[in-house]
């Protein structure tokens, strides 16, 4: 008697769910998008869950170590690992320039009480 397995594809790696802000990522690198442009649209800064807060730090924190791995001298002489790490510090970057510009949004919003 055999017993079959459904094969089940794993889940798509971090890089590939946080590409999923296409409009902030257009409007940023075109240099659209800044507080004022968000004022003026009547955007509001909604507080995000700790566990978003979290793991936007988590994210933050992997980028800069991603960043750092790219100065490391054995990273540099290895091409394929240079474009690998390199590709996934660029896919985090449209998530961190906006996780960045929403902390000094709350910033901002808390000198201003």
């Amino acid at each position: 008697m055999s017993t079959s397995m459904a094969l089940v594809a794993p889940p798509a790696p971090l890089s590939a769910r946080l590409r999923t802000l296409p409009k902030a990522r257009s409007l940023r690198s075109r240099g659209a998008w800044s507080s004022k442009t968000a004022r003026r649209a009547g955007a509001t800064v909604a507080a995000l869950p700790s566990y978003v807060v979290d793991k936007l730090n988590h994210t933050k924190t992997f980028h800069k170590e991603l960043t750092m791995r790219l100065a490391d001298p054995e990273v540099a002489s290895n091409a394929q690992e240079y474009m690998r790490i390199s590709k996934e510090a660029a896919s985090m970057t449209a998530v961190i320039e906006a996780y960045e510009q929403y902390v000094e949004s709350v910033e901002g919003l808390e000198d201003a009480k």
